[in-house]
């Protein structure tokens, strides 16, 4: 199923308010994600019942020396447009919030608009 973006934040709270009202409007909690590169998204796992996925690569235990070295000194998030394709986003939201993505912003994401 395709997903689509319904905002961007800044913040845990203002993530967690989002999915408040989205739950208060009929959504269900299992249509519900959210989408980081922040490595901690601790509260929200705690707050509510929503998926947090992380828009960062994962890396495969068969990346070669050079791989990992090279890693080490470019952006960790190369391709925040693909990255979101394989979350199941829509190219569209994609497209537009893949600068969100790479700012470590909290993707509030919905299965259904």
């Amino acid at each position: 199923m395709t997903k689509y973006i319904i905002g961007s934040y800044r913040s845990e709270e203002e993530a967690i308010n989002t999915v408040n009202n989205l739950e208060n409007q009929g959504y269900k909690s299992k249509d519900i994600s959210i989408i980081t590169n922040k490595d901690k998204s601790d509260k929200i796992k705690k707050d509510t019942e929503v998926d947090v996925k992380s828009g960062k690569p994962d890396y495969k235990n068969d990346e070669s020396f050079m791989d990992k070295i090279k890693r080490v000194f470019t952006d960790d998030i190369t391709d925040p447009y693909g990255q979101l394709i394989e979350l199941g986003v829509a190219k569209e939201d994609a497209k537009i919030n893949q600068g969100e993505l790479k700012s470590e912003n909290f993707l509030v994401v919905v299965e259904n608009k």
